[in-house]
């Protein structure tokens, strides 16, 4: 299974939810929110930042494409080649230090990458979600807002991921296609050390022995 080497994200905003929203006024709002990051480069319609806001703590290089056609779409391009390295150095460390068999390493090398890929991709795509909302925000938009029309009807359905819509049931606890945390596995939630009410206190009788 091949790694990727980017990941994309896509926004689209039409006239109609959207009126206040232009390519220049989207352009600078991008530029605010992305103050603290580092700029590289900037073309007709291509912002490039650096940023080291991820899981990792590592610089992704994240391009950032606005197209206005019939409507106003938002690109997200992010390079994850640190990602790919960060991922060989620490297969390559844990198997220089562990005792693991062949083939029992092989199998957790597989599952070690496909966590830490999701992982990070969820964390990627969460950082840019905030950022997209928070330049959205500068511009006229609340939160309700920031939602379409398909989105908002996701959040109200129960059998639907807030995120992305796919369908799920009450045993999910997160999204198979997104990631996103739906809900607290019922096996893990902390204990209630909380002292119980009296009436329902457990009693201990001791006999003596004849």
């Amino acid at each position: 299974m091949a790694l990727p080497y980017n990941f994309e994200k896509k926004y689209t905003f039409s006239q109609e939810d959207y009126p206040q929203i232009n390519a220049n006024y989207l352009r600078t709002a991008i530029f605010n929110v992305f103050a603290e990051d580092k700029f590289i480069d900037e073309q007709e319609n291509k912002i490039t930042f650096s940023s080291n806001n991820t899981l990792v703590n590592f610089r992704f290089l994240f391009d950032i494409f606005i197209e206005n056609s019939e409507k106003l779409k938002l690109k997200f391009v992010v390079n994850l080649v640190n990602l790919l390295k960060i991922t060989l150095f620490l297969l390559v460390f844990i198997a220089l230090f562990s005792k693991f068999a062949f083939h029992n390493y092989l199998l957790f090398a597989g599952v070690f990458i496909f966590v830490f890929y999701t992982v990070n991709l969820v964390f990627i795509s969460s950082y840019i979600n905030r950022k997209v909302e928070k330049a959205l925000s500068m511009m006229g938009y609340n939160r309700e807002e920031l939602f379409n029309h398909e989105q908002q009807k996701w959040l109200q359905n129960p059998n639907k991921c807030s995120a992305c819509g796919t369908s799920i049931s009450e045993n999910h606890i997160i999204c198979p296609n997104c990631g996103l945390k739906i809900k607290q596995n019922p096996y893990t939630k902390p204990l209630n050390l909380s002292p119980q009410k009296q009436d329902n206190a457990i009693k201990y009788h001791y006999k003596s022995k004849k």
